[in-house]
C-alpha cells in the first residue's frame, strides 16, 4: 500500500522586486511489510525524491519538460515485538524506520525517516492512563577521515490519559543530543534547510542538546453544526530549550484545532503561532515547508539570499482538512512567517506560503 499526494505550492513575498513561485508537485510512497512468526516484521517503502535525495522531503516538482523522476528507499527495517501483553508491550526496531518519537514538525519533518535502532514500550496504568517510552540512536554522518562520527541520541516519555468521556490529554517530555555536531558541515551533509549559526566554512557554531516538552488537552462536544459525530476541540503546544546554545536557544508553539479529519465526511480547522529560534535545534531535521526571505545572504546563518526554509522564524499557521472519502483527503495550509534575524534589518523578510493538497491512500 501507499499514498499519492498532489500539491499546489505557492510562495509569495509581495513588493515590486519580489519573485513569486507557483509550483505543482507530487509525493508518491509505496511499500510492503511482511509479518514473520507473529512477533517479527520486516518492511520496505519507496518514495519519490528530488535528484540527489532529500532526507526531509519526498516532493517532486512538475518540471524539466516531463523528465523521468527518481525513486528512493524511504524505509527498510526489521522489527521485533518482544513483549505483547494486554497491559504492556516492548518493541525493537533496526534499520531505516518510521520516526519512533512523537514530535511536531518543529523537531522533525513528517517525511524524515531516521536510520539506526529504537526501543519502544507501553504500559497501561489502570483504565484511564497509558505510559509510553522511546529510546533511540540514529546515525547522522559517518566521517571517513575521522573517528568523530555524528550520532543522534534521544529518549522520550509520554502520558496519555482519558479523564472522562469528554476530556483527554497527552503530555510528553524528551531529551535529544547530537554527538559531534561539528561533523555536520554544509559540505558533508545534505544541505536543504538553513538558519543555524555557522562559521564561514559551514561548521555549526552551537551544539544541540534540547529538552522538548509538549502537551495537548482535548474536549469533546456531543455534536457540532456540519460535523458528523462527537466533535473534538484540541488545545496543544510545544516548548524547546537548548541549554548548549549561547543565544536564540528557545522555541515554542501554541495552537487550537477544531474537529478531526480522517474518515469520510469529517473535517478539521486549526491555527497555530510558532517561534523557532535559530539555535534551538538542528536545521536539517525540521519542517522543510516553513521559511522566510533574506534580501542579503546572512553569513552567520549559513543561508543564501532569497527564500530559505528551515529555522529562525516566527509567525502564523492556518490549516484545514476534509475527507470526501475514507481514502481521499483535501488539505489547505496557509503560513505567514517572518525572520527572527532579518537581513538587512528593515528589508522585509515576511513570506506567505500556501500548500493545497489532495491525498489518495491505497
Amino acid at each position: 500500500g501507499g499514498d499519492f499526494r498532489g500539491r499546489f505550492d505557492g510562495i509569495y513575498r509581495g513588493g515590486d522586486s519580489s519573485i513569486d513561485r507557483n509550483r505543482f508537485r507530487y509525493r508518491l510512497r509505496f511499500g510492503a511489510k511482511a509479518i514473520l512468526q507473529e512477533n517479527f516484521e520486516a518492511g520496505v517503502r519507496l518514495i519519490s525524491t528530488p535528484p540527489g535525495g532529500n532526507p526531509i522531503s519526498g516532493n517532486q516538482s512538475f518540471d524539466n519538460n516531463g523528465s523521468k523522476k527518481p525513486i528512493a528507499i524511504d524505509l527498510v527495517y526489521a522489527k521485533w515485538n518482544a513483549i505483547n501483553q494486554p497491559d504492556y508491550t516492548a518493541t525493537f526496531t533496526f534499520g531505516k524506520m518510521e520516526n519512533p518519537f512523537v514530535f511536531s514538525d518543529m523537531v522533525f519533518d513528517s517525511d524524515y525517516t531516521p536510520e539506526g535502532a529504537a526501543i519502544q514500550g507501553t504500559y497501561d496504568v489502570g483504565e484511564k492512563h497509558g505510559v509510553s517510552g522511546t529510546v533511540a540512536g540514529f546515525v547522522l554522518e559517518e566521517v571517513g577521515g575521522s573517528s568523530r562520527d555524528s550520532y543522534l541520541l534521544g529518549a522520550q516519555l509520554r502520558l496519555d490519559s482519558s479523564w472522562t468521556e469528554k476530556i483527554s490529554s497527552s503530555f510528553g517530555v524528551a531529551g535529544l543530543a547530537i554527538q559531534s555536531p561539528t561533523a555536520l558541515t554544509t559540505a558533508a551533509e545534505n544541505n536543504i534547510n538553513d538558519g543555524n549559526f555557522r562559521t564561514a566554512g559551514g561548521v555549526l557554531v552551537e551544539g544541540f542538546n534540547p529538552i522538548v516538552v509538549d502537551g495537548a488537552v482535548t474536549y469533546k462536544l456531543d455534536s457540532f453544526p456540519g460535523y458528523k459525530g462527537v466533535f473534538p476541540i484540541k488545545l496543544h503546544g510545544d516548548y524547546l530549550n537548548n541549554p548548549r546554545a549561547q543565544e536564540l536557544g528557545e522555541s515554542y508553539s501554541v495552537g487550537l484545532k477544531l474537529g478531526k479529519a480522517g474518515k469520510k465526511g469529517l473535517w478539521e480547522i486549526g491555527y497555530a503561532w510558532k517561534e523557532h529560534q535559530n539555535n534551538t535545534w538542528y536545521e536539517e531535521m525540521v519542517d522543510s515547508d516553513t521559511g522566510v526571505f533574506y534580501a542579503v545572504a546572512p553569513a552567520a546563518l549559513g543561508a543564501g539570499a532569497g527564500y530559505q526554509s528551515g529555522i529562525g522564524y516566527r509567525g502564523n499557521v492556518i490549516s484545514a482538512k476534509y475527507n470526501p472519502y475514507d481514502f481521499m483527503q483535501l488539505s489547505l495550509k496557509l503560513m505567514n512567517m517572518a525572520a527572527i534575524n532579518e537581513n538587512p534589518v528593515g528589508s522585509g523578510s515576511t513570506i506567505n506560503r500556501i500548500l493545497l493538497d489532495v491525498i489518495w491512500k491505497f
